[in-house]
């Protein structure tokens, strides 16, 4: 990807455009719950802009917490508008919430076992 486009060029552009999202949103919405979102949206941006990787076990750090961070992020928009929803919907989104964060759960501890068995 480094041949096409630097990652910290995608990195940056990404961070000011989720703080110009979050200053837009703010004014416009003032709702908390859409800047916690964006807040998590741009900590994802400033792990993968600034964490150095210098070994595998960097690389699969920064991706886990970027990944945990923007889960975050998109959970905390979702559990906001449960409120607005009926029980059956309230379910399904349970239903998301808990297959997205476990898959992200198994896919890191997957990579991190990988990594283990590798380097033995």
């Amino acid at each position: 990807m480094d041949e096409y486009i630097n990652a910290n060029l995608l990195w940056g552009c990404l961070l000011v455009l989720f703080v110009g999202l979050a200053v837009y949103c703010w004014n416009k919405l003032h709702q908390k719950v859409i800047m916690l979102s964006l807040g998590l949206f741009c900590i994802s941006c400033l792990i993968g802009l600034f964490w150095p990787v210098n070994t595998t076990y960097d690389g699969v750090n920064k991706g886990a917490l970027i990944l945990w961070s923007e889960f975050f992020a998109i959970t905390s928009v979702l559990v906001s508008k449960m409120k607005e929803c009926n029980e059956d919907d309230k379910k399904l989104l349970k239903l998301i919430i808990g297959l997205l964060g476990g898959s992200l759960f198994l896919l890191c501890a997957i990579i991190y076992i990988g990594i283990w068995m590798k380097s033995k």
